[in-house]
């Protein structure tokens, strides 16, 4: 009788065991796979490069952007198109897998009425979801002021910076 009580609980330390290790594998394998499968939401805000004030009614185009097929081919897929709001902002969600990098189109071909002042406009998406990012003021910089230096980002927003367009553009 001793001994059968022995084989029992021997069995069901395996069977503790065997559960208490596929849970550290599913843990361990599962949570990345999670992180990654969630939406993310990216802030744009387009501000005038002299004044910073809100640039209102501007379409704004999320592309992302990598390589794919030969190696070295680059490639643009768009994922949104949406008009900013009154305070300047608009909001993209970024449904997984979310791209590495990703493209801002505005004004020029996307609106007439606004000229971009930085000609960099593809970012980092891990770095804007985590810190934010304020792009460079670069042609429209009042001799003023900075106007770049008044924002500050918040994780998940990227700043951008437009002028009105001349007849010279």
């Amino acid at each position: 009788m001793k001994r059968c009580y022995h084989s029992l609980t021997r069995s069901i330390i395996r069977v503790v065991k065997s559960a208490a290790l596929f849970g550290l594998l599913l843990f361990v394998f599962a949570v990345p796979a999670t992180a990654q499968s969630r939406t993310a939401t990216l802030t744009v805000r387009l501000v005038y490069g002299e004044t910073g004030k809100p640039i209102v009614n501007v379409r704004v185009t999320l592309s992302a952007v990598g390589l794919k097929g030969p190696p070295g081919t680059p490639y643009s897929q768009k994922l949104a198109v949406k008009e900013t709001g009154e305070d300047g902002t608009v909001e993209f969600e970024l449904r997984p897998p979310i791209p590495r990098t990703i493209f801002l189109g505005y004004g020029g071909y996307e609106d007439p009425r606004v000229w971009p002042c930085d000609s960099k406009l593809q970012f980092s998406s891990e770095r804007a979801l985590r810190e934010g990012i304020v792009s460079w003021n670069r042609s429209c910089r009042s001799r003023k002021n900075d106007v770049e230096k008044t924002f500050t980002p918040k994780p998940g927003e990227i700043v951008l910076f437009g002028r009105k367009r001349s007849r010279w553009d």
